[in-house]
């Protein structure tokens, strides 16, 4: 038992280094891809959102929160679909979707109460970059 436990050791050892650099490697790709995730589905929530505002004006309120639930979903359906990335990293992303989702549904349902698609694109534009820098840093 001894020799074999000498042996997981001495394995760790020689390949603890050599991962260290994959992950560093693996780590950027991550999240340029989750931060690609998310600028998909936000550009997809975004059209949906506008045409539902130039449809139904202020009365767009509920239909804003089941378009943001449904790219929420989405969102963490996706990134739990993507094996490969790190578990922290992959919750970081889900949190910051979820509490910046938030923040920004808020932000659109006022931009849709004045019935202004120049204001639902504000509230998006400044969101999704703040998101993707947010996503980045980690």
């Amino acid at each position: 038992m001894e020799k074999i436990k000498a042996l997981l050791r001495k394995i760790r050892e020689a390949l603890g280094p050599l991962l260290k650099r994959a992950l560093a490697f693996l780590k950027p790709v991550a999240k340029n891809l989750a931060a690609d995730l998310v600028r998909q589905e936000l550009a997809r929530l975004r059209d949906d959102v506008k045409k539902e505002v130039l449809e139904e004006g202020p009365k767009a309120r509920a239909a804003i929160d089941r378009f943001f639930d449904g790219m929420q979903a989405r969102l963490t359906s996706a990134l739990e679909g993507m094996k490969f990335l790190p578990n922290v990293l992959r919750l970081k992303v889900i949190d910051i979707v979820r509490t910046q989702g938030d923040v920004l549904q808020e932000k659109v349902k006022e931009a849709a109460d004045s019935g202004s698609l120049s204001a639902v694109d504000a509230a998006f534009q400044g969101m999704e970059a703040l998101v993707v820098v947010r996503i980045q840093a980690l």
